[in-house]
């Protein structure tokens, strides 16, 4: 399964959201991510990675995003992509 990736995006978000999501799944698997992950930095604009209805659902979302996510400028509610 591909992440969503907006049309248009540039090679530096895509770069920031792969990092991302390695580094979060490598936290769940208490292993370290690979150390390029820590050279890619944050998306140029911060990503809300799932819609929200409500404003004070964004707040929550940009307060309690993993951190692997917000580090990268990412933003999804607590408990994103983890196994079930």
């Amino acid at each position: 399964m591909r992440p969503y990736i907006p049309n248009g995006w540039e090679l530096k978000a895509k770069l920031a959201l792969y990092a991302a999501l390695i580094e979060h799944v490598a936290a769940q698997a208490g292993q370290e991510p690979p150390r390029w992950t820590q050279d890619v930095g944050m998306a140029k604009t911060p990503t809300h990675l799932v819609k929200f209805g409500l404003p004070k659902m964004k707040a929550s979302y940009e307060s309690e995003s993993p951190e692997p996510f917000r580090r990268h400028g990412f933003f999804a509610p607590a408990g994103y992509l983890v196994p079930v």
